[in-house]
């Protein structure tokens, strides 16, 4: 929605978080701990198992991630970002960013709808047929508590390869102006991630060499950012950029180990 506005009058709370930023690091928690919280507890704790007490076995997959979809979206609509300078830029056309957005996130969602598994694990046919009918039944390889992010990614890796998977998950996420906010958020996010789906942690071992590719990938861009943005930079601006981007890449890496299912 940010990105290309034209779109935002067509996606759930315009795309993206558009409301006015707020001025220092401890406003910024206070005011969106509250939201976020509303989105993470239902998320953790209201899931299907649980669910199944209220609702019964047949709509608990549904209503749980019924609930998950709107308290995201409850979340990005309330969501106020920090007010900070741009850390870096991509080192690249805006426009060229734009159109890989917008042609990866549009292949990417026809590879999730086209594959009937997404609608198993968002709960479809147990609500419509019920639980004990064929068409509800997960199919090996396929955990029931594999988690959305992560099976968009594996469609697209199904449909388009490492390279489709490259460009939609490591390259075409990527914010073309980046700010201490985006860094935050997503730095949460992943780690949230890592710690709570088992459906990711195996992905992730699946795939290391093309994990390992995206990471390398995203340096050479931070890279080249920094280097195209030196004349603006000071020299400690620039060290600590690199210091803090190899401190994230090490605690998501250590993440990814500890919680590796045995």
């Amino acid at each position: 929605g940010y990105r290309v506005p034209q779109l935002s009058r067509f996606l759930c709370a315009r795309g993206f978080p558009g409301n006015q930023s707020v001025e220092g690091l401890a406003n910024f928690f206070k005011v969106n701990i509250p939201a976020a919280l509303g989105f993470v507890l239902p998320h953790s704790f209201l899931r299907p198992p649980t669910l199944r007490k209220w609702v019964g076995n047949r709509f608990a997959r549904i209503v749980y991630c019924t609930i998950a979809s709107l308290s995201l979206h409850c979340f990005i609509h309330v969501f106020r970002p920090l007010e900070t300078q741009v850390l870096f830029i991509l080192p690249f056309s805006s426009v060229i960013q734009q159109i890989l957005s917008v042609v990866m996130l549009g292949f990417a969602l026809t590879c999730f709808l086209s594959d009937y598994r997404t609608y198993l694990i968002l709960g479809v046919p147990q609500a419509v047929w019920g639980t004990e009918s064929q068409y509800s039944k997960f199919p090996p390889g396929l955990s029931a508590r594999m988690d959305i992010i992560t099976w968009m990614g594996i469609t697209v890796w199904n449909i388009a390869g490492g390279v489709g998977f490259i460009l939609f998950s490591g390259i075409s996420i990527l914010p073309y102006e980046v700010t201490i906010t985006d860094v935050l958020v997503r730095v949460i996010a992943a780690l949230y991630l890592r710690a709570r789906s088992q459906g990711f942690r195996m992905w992730v071992d699946q795939i290391e060499s093309i994990h390992h590719t995206i990471w390398f990938l995203r340096a050479l861009i931070l890279f080249g950012a920094l280097k195209t943005g030196a004349s603006s930079m000071s020299g400690p601006t620039v060290a600590t950029t690199v210091f803090g981007a190899t401190c994230v890449a090490i605690l998501l890496n250590r993440f990814e180990k500890i919680n590796k299912p045995k």
